[in-house]
């Protein structure tokens, strides 16, 4: 079976198949129904999965094993084989190239059955590093970052017997964007288009910001886009196969694949417009020191909101000390979002450890 899977991975890298997965006809939506699409973009995937499945039976009955045992997961596997259906799974492993593996793949566990996504069809864009083993290690590198994270796939081919498909995950991303935003309704609306407010899958976390999947597009959020709250590493905080909301700010579809720009800060409330007016000028309040930088030491206040203050003259508090800090000034600007407070510490109480 080793043989026969390592066969079958080289192959799917010459099947047509993959660059040209037809998509299912959607009834268009007229204009004013846009908002409320907004707001139930999973919802409708949902439906139209579930829709596309009332085959799944038919569909499986000609792909049966040699047992003849049909299993629910089985005719999801089959129907997504024949009728090019998105499934969804989370990844649960990565295999790096070898001398017995041709290509990096990673792993789905579907039920019972083991679906194997080559690095070229799992990673949204590939290596372009010129020296062979800089690019299998960087594609190892990007899968495995996306260990836990939650995929859409179509199976390309599938073994009954021994519960194994080989799958594409580009080849569902393709379908999403097409829907989504590619193809617009009779009076030229976008599904989702910039402005909307949306649920977000996180696929991979790094210390300076995350990766999210929105209709077929990873898209890139730097940590101060993420929260108003400062945050010094986004992997303490967020996490792979997790959601988050975002706000579309910007959608390009110049080239072949749309590119998003996303910010799940501006997706939220900004509690700082609020947690601002509860501080009055020459209070002194209790706090805890979240970060020392060249420019002055960052203290926690109540309400998540932070103080920078310069650096006190009777000592240097470290991260963790809680500090007693006068507030001296308030920058308050509605139209750029900032909110911010200025303090002197006025006392360095120690650590809370």
């Amino acid at each position: 079976m080793a043989e026969e899977l390592k066969n079958t991975t080289d192959d799917m890298t010459q099947d047509p198949r993959k660059d040209d997965i037809p998509v299912e006809e959607k009834s268009q939506l007229p204009p004013e129904e846009t908002n409320a699409q907004e707001e139930s973009v999973t919802e409708t995937s949902e439906i139209e999965e579930a829709t596309a499945r009332r085959g799944a039976s038919i569909a499986a009955r000609s792909w049966a094993g040699s047992d003849g045992y049909q299993d629910e997961e089985w005719m999801d596997i089959a129907a997504s084989m024949k009728q090019h259906i998105r499934l969804r799974g989370i990844v649960s492993g990565v295999e790096p190239r070898s001398a017995k593996r041709p290509v990096t793949t990673a792993s789905v566990m579907y039920g019972p059955y083991r679906i194997v996504i080559a690095a070229q069809d799992f990673l949204y864009e590939m290596p372009q590093q010129e020296s062979q083993e800089e690019r299998d290690r960087l594609e190892y590198y990007r899968m495995r970052s996306r260990l836990g994270a939650e995929i859409d796939f179509v199976i390309l081919q599938a073994d009954h017997d021994n519960r194994v498909a080989i799958a594409s995950r580009t080849a569902a991303m393709r379908q999403l964007r097409r829907y989504y935003l590619q193809t617009p309704n009779r009076a030229g609306h976008y599904i989702v288009d910039a402005g909307m407010r949306l649920d977000a899958r996180i696929v991979s976390v790094h210390r300076t910001g995350l990766y999210v999947e929105l209709c077929g597009v990873e898209s890139w959020i730097f940590a101060e886009d993420l929260s108003y709250v400062r945050m010094e590493d986004a992997r303490n905080m967020y996490f792979a196969g997790d959601k988050i909301r975002v706000l579309v700010k910007e959608v390009d579809r110049s080239g072949d694949v749309p590119k998003l720009r996303l910010s799940a800060k501006e997706a939220q409330e900004n509690p700082k417009a609020l947690a601002i007016t509860r501080y009055e000028l020459g209070s002194t309040n209790l706090g805890t020191v979240s970060a020392v930088k060249p420019n002055g030491i960052f203290v926690r206040l109540a309400d998540d909101m932070d103080c920078l203050c310069l650096f006190p003259s009777f000592g240097r508090p470290t991260v963790g000390d809680r500090v007693m800090v006068r507030i001296t000034h308030k920058a308050v600007n509605v139209e750029t979002s900032r909110y911010e407070l200025y303090g002197t510490i006025v006392r360095i109480m120690g650590s809370k450890r």
